[in-house]
């Protein structure tokens, strides 16, 4: 965070806030999904694909 502050000249506090605003958030959101895959609802994937040579 020091090193952002420096960069952007930002308080530290400030950054502090936005870090641990941001951080909750997603922590809500990780939540939301682990309930819904306790309450057995599907969740929706991606995946990245990866060219592999076939060998003959």
């Amino acid at each position: 965070m020091q090193d952002i502050c420096r960069k952007y000249q930002i308080a530290y506090s400030t950054v502090e806030r936005i870090f641990y605003s941001v951080a909750y958030e997603k922590a809500k959101d990780h939540q939301t999904v682990i309930q819904e895959i306790q309450d057995g609802q599907d969740i929706p994937l991606s995946l990245d694909e990866i060219a592999v040579r076939k060998r003959p």
